[in-house]
């Protein structure tokens, strides 16, 4: 993937790359099936189990397990159409199989149906958004640290994978049950019994994914394009890794604002929706992996207010920064609105300690500034190559730690 989709899932034969997908989704399934109890070790066990699976996989088939990312893949031209259908067919069959073993194994009680919250105004239309939603953030990812090779090679693709996965159950799993997987959400809904005479919503885990899949191949192949259609200059190259959102040297490209836009979105989206700090932290993760070759991957107006201040912006250059800041704030708008259309109710940073305001203004400004310190000291030019991966990751960590003191 900028490993194993580019290059060696090429050199496999159609079978193995056909077992790889039945196997990753079946143990996906069992996964999903089997972690009950507790929430916080559910979401951590699906999405690892994801990322194990993809760095396991990923040469061999480029680890689908997910008729919605095959869609994105075969829409993108990334993957024969046949090949494509036999994909959706293996993981389909594997996810069915792994219901089944499931169900040999556990019971039958443990296999209950995925089905909307029922005590949402129109639980349904809610399930399918939040479907819908978390697919396009997959399937965004999945493409970008896939096929980008704008950070290639890397050892991340896998991790962001398994994160955005993460964060989605988390976010999401109380709503709609976080399928984000027409072969999951179809398997399960085949073998259950628990649920006698409660209506299926199999429909809403293969339309919501499929429509996710679609809107993520728009998106992901309209910045290459953009991408590609930028001329390049001289001083690009020697532009600040920190932030392509403040290089000062070229026309701000229309990619930068539209990832910083995305980004911020599912950002602001899971948070909203009462995630736990670690999913936040993972989503963020991911989206910083995704933003490499369209742009900083900032995500935060604090941020780039702090990059703008590092490389000394001038006056004429000063719009740049505004524009990318107005383009972050308007995607927090925008997701704390869909937060409530989707929850009918959002998670909001709020004062509950004995210092009240006081105490929240002063650990909102040292957790930022030590966020924003994090980010300038393993993102500028010298250092970044070395600190590529282990950078975001405590960048990540540092956001997750304020919004956990928020």
């Amino acid at each position: 993937m900028s490993g194993p989709e580019s290059r060696e899932w090429k050199n496999a034969t159609l079978l193995q790359s056909l077992a790889a997908e039945f196997l990753g989704t079946l143990f996906l399934v069992l996964t999903v099936v089997l972690s009950g109890g507790d929430a916080v070790n559910q979401y951590i066990a699906i999405g690892f189990v994801l990322m194990v699976q993809v760095y396991a996989f990923g040469h061999i088939s480029g680890a689908h397990f997910n008729p919605a990312v095959t869609a994105t893949f075969g829409l993108l031209r990334k993957l024969p159409p046949v090949t494509a259908l036999l994909y959706i067919a293996v993981q389909v069959l594997g996810g069915l199989t792994g219901a089944l073993v499931a169900y040999a194994v556990a019971g039958p009680e443990d296999i209950v149906p995925f089905t909307p919250l029922p005590s949402l105004a129109d639980p349904v239309l809610s399930a399918f958004f939040a479907e819908y939603a978390y697919s396009t953030a997959l399937c965004v990812v999945v493409a970008s640290v896939a096929t980008a090779h704008a950070d290639d090679p890397n050892s991340h693709y896998a991790l962001s994978i398994g994160f955005t996965l993460l964060s989605a159950v988390s976010a999401v799993g109380p709503i709609s049950g976080a399928v984000i997987n027409p072969a999951v959400g179809s398997a399960v809904d085949l073998v259950s019994t628990s649920a006698e005479g409660h209506p299926k919503f199999t429909w809403v885990y293969w339309a919501a994914p499929l429509l996710g899949s679609c809107t993520a191949a728009a998106l992901y192949g309209s910045l290459s394009w953009l991408r590609a259609s930028e001329a390049e200059v001289a001083a690009q190259a020697t532009s600040p890794t920190a932030s392509d959102s403040t290089s000062l040297a070229y026309d701000l490209p229309a990619r930068v604002v539209i990832f910083e836009f995305v980004g911020t979105f599912f950002l602001t989206l899971t948070a909203g929706l009462g995630a736990q700090p670690l999913a936040v932290g993972a989503i963020l993760t991911a989206f910083i992996f995704a933003s490499a070759g369209f742009c900083g991957g900032d995500f935060n107006p604090a941020v780039t207010l702090g990059a703008l201040l590092r490389y000394s912006v001038t006056r004429a250059e000063l719009w740049k920064s505004v524009v990318v800041m107005l383009s972050q704030t308007a995607a927090g708008v925008l997701a704390g609105f869909s937060a409530f259309a989707i929850a009918g109710d959002v998670g909001w940073p709020h004062p509950d300690g004995a210092n009240g305001d006081y105490g929240a203004f002063v650990y909102e400004m040292m957790w930022t500034g030590l966020l924003v310190t994090v980010v300038l000291n393993t993102t500028t030019p010298v250092f970044a190559g070395a600190s590529q991966h282990v950078g975001e990751l405590y960048r990540a960590r540092a956001q997750r730690t304020a919004l956990r003191l928020a």
